[in-house]
């Protein structure tokens, strides 16, 4: 791997000229036709922004022009200030118009392009971010690739470039190789020709890896900012349950505790935002993305299970609320994210001074200003108050007078006046694009909040969403598009689209017990084993053979704020092969997990998705089929018990699965207790076979 800082050469470099300032109205550009809501915000720039394609990198050709390619997303702070800072300027857009040709996209519709410049800024930059801007040569090689930059400091930047070009053409081309050949090598999976076997021992050193790190007081990692990392905690609460481990258990209560009472937990409209920028989930970076929210109800879902704690039911329900308000499209899927700024500042649409609060409350406001933790100088900057919780609810109504309980009625109902009084500003911008994987994402959601309440409401969300996805984003090939906008659907879908809804169809199936879904998870497995495969080891290209060629072909390995591909194409592959007795997509699965074990044990921040199928490869899940005319009534009961090492499987009928047939008793619900298809004697009282899960 190539590591170096080639902002540092260019700053050495002389003759850098400042362009002249110049005015005029911008006019629109071609992103106005464009089919993402992020790059029409930008059609009115001065600059004569290109999508990214052929037509832009032709110009740059037969033009002789470097090419700047700007990458961001709707909801993001800092690429809307430079866009006003930089893109907005005419004396800026100029200089650019005039020497380079500037492509515009949207990382969450092109998260492929995204990756491969993101990889180039650390390479080149040591770090990454948005909006990531990169300089490269007339066929896309990057030379540097950097975040944020004030006018005068992109301007100083692109000047070197282009005198850096003129000065020194080989040196300049000789840099965009190395860069390219470092993200190349960046996009190789590991390979270890003798992996260990893998035992317990893999889960235990991951959650090893992660416990230290955790904020012992406020939850989640320690310093700042602090992200949620919903899978991280999936993966703990698995462990903590797996292997009797308190330390861990208690990481993901106490984090899930903090964060719901932090300003990061839009106490007011539900929904959580991406992350808080302080130690104490206190002032967040506003923007509401569907992945997070779609991750965070699920493992509340599951925490409530777990644990019974009432307050994860209010997180579940209000979040549930927000999207369904303000996200959730008429035709069922959900779109992407709403935006952190509005009325041109970031905040502004969910922050209060002292003033408007008091006065919407009215008589109560003296009790929910102290609990909320309203100042008359502002908690955050100026008069401006993110709502938080800071003292429990008992110790609010005894300091006014109120009973604990009378508080805590008081609580929704003051919660409706101040939504109804944020209704009334200026609201964010928010994406309307509805993504394939971000949707699966969702579609898990419902079905775990389903799980811990049995309301029938959460699993006509999530079969709303299966309609909407299978309905609208197959492809004529059998393959899936990647995104939907104003009714069209377009862009080939990537591996993380595939791995997140072959998961979320089992999901499904494990509380329908309809077949169906199932058989369409393994029909899109079939079409990624034959378009996304690597022949070289079992690990998966992050796009399609047949799909466009980018400098380096990623390969989405390491877990994020969502799980990687390959580890969520791995848990498909478990799955699917325990359902429907595919030993091929077992071994798979497990040779996959069985060559990442070295970063699974060491760095299991990073590896929690493939930290929670290890789990299952070390100790296999137990198979429960549960076949009569009662399943539903005593499939509910499973699944409100927390216990993630349990697969469910049956029906009213025998159905078509292997581990189904013979299962059927006239007259009689029977619960088939099993483990690697080795099944005990059936029993028809469910507290009963709980007792055989040993």
């Amino acid at each position: 791997m190539y590591r170096f800082t080639l902002l540092s050469l260019l700053l050495l470099l002389i003759g850098c000229a400042t362009p002249t300032r110049k005015t005029g109205e911008p006019s629109l550009n071609r992103l106005a036709e464009s089919n993402s809501p992020y790059l029409r915000q930008h059609a009115t720039n001065p600059v004569d922004w290109y999508p990214w394609g052929e037509e832009a990198f032709e110009k740059a050709k037969q033009e002789d022009k470097l090419v700047i390619i700007s990458v961001g997303y709707s909801a993001c702070h800092w690429c809307h200030v430079m866009e006003k800072e930089s893109f907005t300027d005419s004396a800026v857009a100029a200089f650019m118009n005039e020497h380079f040709v500037s492509i515009k996209v949207d990382r969450e519709q092109r998260p492929d392009i995204d990756q491969v410049y993101l990889n180039a800024a650390m390479l080149t930059t040591g770090r990454g971010g948005w909006p990531l801007n990169a300089i490269a040569l007339p066929d896309g090689s990057p030379i540097v690739a950097a975040t944020y930059f004030a006018p005068e400091e992109w301007i100083d930047l692109l000047q070197k470039v282009l005198n850096l070009r003129t000065q020194s053409p080989e040196q300049l081309a000789s840099m965009a190789a190395r860069v390219a050949e470092g993200v190349a090598q960046m996009e190789r999976s590991p390979f270890l020709p003798d992996a260990p076997k893998l035992d317990f021992a893999t889960s235990q050193d991951a959650a090893n890896s992660i416990l230290p790190s955790i904020d012992p007081q406020w939850g989640g990692f320690q310093g700042a900012p602090k992200f949620p990392m919903p899978d991280v905690f999936r993966f703990l609460l698995a462990y903590g349950h797996a292997a009797g481990e308190k330390q861990a258990t208690t990481a993901v209560t106490n984090t899930l505790t903090h964060m719901a009472k932090g300003g990061i937990y839009d106490h007011v409209g539900g929904g959580f935002a991406r992350y808080a920028i302080d130690s104490i989930w206190h002032v967040p970076h506003f923007e509401k993305m569907l992945y997070d929210n779609a991750q965070l109800l699920a493992l509340y879902a599951e925490a409530y299970r777990a644990t019974g704690d009432e307050a994860y039911r209010s997180i579940v329900a209000e979040t549930v609320g927000f999207l369904q308000r303000e996200l959730t499209d008429a035709s069922g899927g959900l779109y992407s994210s709403l935006d952190a700024d509005s009325d041109g500042e970031e905040g502004a649409f969910y922050v209060w001074s002292e003033k408007e609060f008091l006065k919407t409350l009215g008589m109560k406001a003296k009790a929910f200003k102290d609990y909320y933790h309203v100042l008359p100088q502002g908690n955050w900057e100026e008069d401006r108050n993110v709502l938080m919780v800071i003292e429990d609810p008992a110790v609010i109504a005894q300091r006014h007078g109120y009973t604990e309980r009378e508080f805590r009625y008081m609580i929704p109902v003051a919660n409706r006046l101040l939504l109804e009084q944020r209704s009334k500003r200026e609201r964010p911008r928010r994406d309307d694009k509805i993504l394939t994987g971000w949707n699966a994402l969702m579609m898990s959601g419902y079905v775990e909040a389903y799980r811990a309440f049995g309301d029938d409401s959460l699993l006509s969300a999530a079969r709303g969403i299966a309609d909407f996805l299978l309905g609208n984003m197959k492809r004529s090939d059998g393959g899936l598009y990647r995104s939907y906008f104003e009714g069209k659907a377009e862009i080939p879908a990537f591996a993380d689209d595939y791995g997140f809804l072959i998961e979320a169809l089992v999901d499904l199936y494990q509380v329908t017990f309809e077949e169906k879904w199932l058989r369409e998870a393994e029909r899109l497995m079939q079409v990624v084993q034959e378009n996304f495969r690597d022949e070289a080891n079992p690990y998966f290209f992050f796009t399609e053979k047949n799909g466009e060629t980018l400098i380096a072909r990623p390969k989405d390995v390491e877990d994020n704020v969502t799980p990687s591909a390959n580890a969520s194409l791995a848990r498909g592959l478990f799955l699917l092969g325990s359902y429907l007795y595919l030993p091929e997509y077992l071994q798979q699965s497990r040779e996959m997990v069985e060559q990442l074990q070295p970063q699974i044990r060491s760095s299991g921040g990073s590896a929690s998705h493939w930290a929670r199928l290890s789990l299952w490869l070390a100790t296999p899940p137990f198979e429960v089929a549960i076949v009569g005319p009662d399943w539903q009534a005593k499939a509910r009961q499973w699944w409100q018990r927390y216990d993630p090492n349990v697969l469910l499987m049956g029906g009213a009928e025998e159905g078509d699965l292997p581990l189904l047939q013979n299962k059927r008793v006239e007259g009689a619900t029977m619960i088939y207790v099993c483990q690697d298809k080795v099944c005990k004697l059936p029993v028809e009282d469910n507290e009963v076979a709980f007792g055989l899960l040993e």
